[in-house]
């Protein structure tokens, strides 16, 4: 077989080309809403998408009440407050974490002001406050937990906390549906988990933390 010319080279490189064009097309970035502070401020985490096919999330400022919001957005990008917050009012206020979706079709989240709160709300916008941090003498059982929520394999919510705990560094905390907690570690002085947990299949719970020590990852065994 003769080798290829250069013409036939350039050619065929040129079709590669093409042919690379044709399955890899543009990428278009198209900003659905904006918010403006009546309708929240500081969106800072991911969305969950409800049974609803709605897609929801928290912005810890602004709103009617000027303490945050849940928001629900459509796919095509209509947004609508579900619910605004009151500083100092009984829910808690600021919510950061992003939110997430529970096996009856309601969204979980957390506040970091109020103090801290758990709290769940239905795609309606009906809040219940599932649980008050600093609730236990010195806020042994922690406060500002501002990394939002998992649902764990077991049917329970974990997460974490900045401060509070029996250090004063943050917990790492499990909450049932009903709202019963329970601190599963207490943070050392010069280690904090800022960061949502995950879990692996083999149960065990992962984390980023911070201060003092190099961050580094962080693990937790959960609860059978």
């Amino acid at each position: 077989m003769s080798k290829l010319t250069w013409r036939e080279k350039t050619c065929m490189m040129s079709l590669l080309i093409s042919a690379m064009a044709a399955v890899s097309p543009a990428q278009t970035f198209t900003a659905l809403a904006n918010f403006d502070g009546t309708n929240g401020g500081n969106p800072e985490t991911a969305l969950a998408q409800g049974t609803d096919g709605n897609y929801y999330g928290t912005a810890s400022q602004g709103g009617a009440n000027k303490g945050g919001v849940v928001f629900k957005i459509t796919p095509d990008g209509a947004l609508t407050v579900v619910y605004s917050f009151t500083p100092s009012g009984p829910d808690g206020w600021a919510p950061r974490g992003a939110l997430t979706l529970g096996p009856d079709g309601n969204l979980y989240g957390t506040t970091i002001g109020g103090p801290s709160t758990v709290f769940r709300i239905t795609p309606a916008g009906v809040v219940t406050t599932l649980y008050r941090f600093c609730s236990q003498i010195d806020c042994n059982d922690g406060d500002f937990a501002y990394a939002g929520l998992l649902l764990g394999a077991n049917g329970n919510f974990y997460g974490t906390t900045t401060a509070g705990g029996t250090n004063e560094r943050g917990t790492i905390f499990e909450l049932t549906p009903a709202g019963t907690l329970t601190v599963l570690y207490n943070f050392t002085s010069d280690s904090t988990l800022n960061s949502a947990l995950v879990q692996g299949g083999t149960g065990i719970f992962m984390g980023l933390r911070f201060m003092g020590a190099p961050t580094a990852t962080a693990q937790c065994t959960s609860s059978p």
